[in-house]
């Protein structure tokens, strides 16, 4: 009996698409899903036996770990681990290769036992994987029992509970939701959700959907998160939340559907940074724009009582710099060091804010605690 073609093709990623892991990942998740709520996996007695949904799912799992040990290498920590990376690469896709001849195995089976209730529930998995993913698709000889002995009529057995225990499960559905937010996948999000994974399900890093989705940018998949009561002002372990997530990537409309819904526009990391200052580093002036028409303050300082326009001033955001003092910032905030945004600007000769703070008034005499003004600087 041929194997099923998508097998092949997932092998082959894994091994020589070097590019394509992520992409390989969330084609597994896809089939893992399609699997978990296939009827004709829960009820074939030989796919309980030998455990291939739980060997699938472990699979996935150890490629999900293989993924992030290798995206959080140094580069050149990864060109020496080459070999090793790559042997966990072959191991994985052996599994693979094992869980899906435990699938043709079951469907020999049932072709030879005549079951035809069977060969209804392979066309039905048939139909789901081909909405899943063009590649992945069963045999001819898969579907014999159905298509040989539809007239047939057999009692199904019984319904079982999926062989994927129960923290398992919770931990692949977090895992793959979390990667389905990363790459933009509406889709795949909507089917783990319904499927039963966590909204709020954070990692060891705190990373969690929501921060995911919000650094993609993607909104469709924002308002899916927030519609399944995502918590809005969740933060990871270094107090990042999703709104400052969306402000670093300049995201503007993610950042207007968050305060829409009741993002807190102020909150701050340890060490005193909100949104707002975060968007004027970067300098993302749209973000800064949809910051400050949703009630962040202009005036809020880091833990260094460095302003948003010091930072902007600093950087040579001179049109960011230019919408703070529209939104009412101080020319004259400065930072614990005495230092205000003309003599940030100064320092690094950035021309366009000193014009811009000099027109709008601001003290070129003030004073550093070192006694430094902006014209000695």
């Amino acid at each position: 009996m041929d194997s099923l073609r998508g097998v092949f093709n997932l092998r082959d990623a894994i091994r020589h698409q070097r590019h394509a892991n992520s992409k390989t990942y969330m084609r597994m998740m896809e089939i893992y899903v399609v699997l978990h709520a296939s009827e004709s996996v829960q009820t074939n007695a030989t796919l309980r036996r030998t455990g291939a949904l739980e060997k699938f799912a472990g699979a996935t799992s150890k490629f999900l770990s293989y993924l992030q040990n290798y995206r959080d290498m140094p580069r050149a920590t990864r060109f020496f681990k080459r070999s090793e990376m790559e042997e966990k690469r072959q191991e994985i896709a052996d599994e693979i290769d094992r869980v899906f001849e435990m699938l043709n195995l079951a469907a020999t089976i049932n072709a030879m036992n005549s079951d035809a209730s069977a060969g209804k529930n392979n066309d039905r998995l048939i139909a789901r994987l081909e909405n899943v993913h063009a590649d992945l698709r069963l045999t001819h000889d898969a579907m014999l029992a159905h298509q040989q002995l539809k007239d047939k009529q057999d009692n199904e057995s019984p319904k079982v509970k999926n062989k994927v225990g129960p923290v398992r499960k919770k931990e692949l559905l977090a895992g793959s939701l979390q990667g389905a937010c990363q790459h933009g996948r509406l889709d795949v999000a909507r089917s783990l959700l319904d499927a039963g994974a966590s909204v709020d399900q954070q990692d060891e890093n705190g990373n969690f959907p929501l921060l995911a989705a919000c650094s993609d940018g993607n909104v469709d998949l924002v308002e899916l998160l927030l519609d399944k009561r995502a918590s809005i002002d969740l933060a990871d372990t270094s107090g990042w939340t999703a709104l400052m997530a969306a402000s670093q990537e300049g995201h503007a409309d993610t950042v207007r559907v968050l305060l829409r819904t009741g993002a807190r526009a102020d909150q701050q990391c340890p060490n005193g940074e909100t949104a707002l200052v975060i968007a004027c580093q970067r300098g993302r002036l749209e973000a800064t724009r949809a910051l400050i028409y949703g009630g962040a303050s202009v005036n809020l300082p880091d833990s260094n009582g460095d302003t948003p326009l010091i930072w902007a001033s600093s950087k040579g955001h001179a049109p960011i710099a230019q919408l703070l003092i529209e939104g009412g910032a101080s020319t004259e905030s400065h930072s614990k060091t005495g230092w205000t945004a003309l003599m940030k600007a100064t320092e690094r000769g950035r021309l366009d804010v000193v014009k811009l703070m000099l027109k709008n008034s601001a003290n070129i005499n003030a004073q550093g605690l070192n006694g430094a003004t902006a014209l000695n600087i």
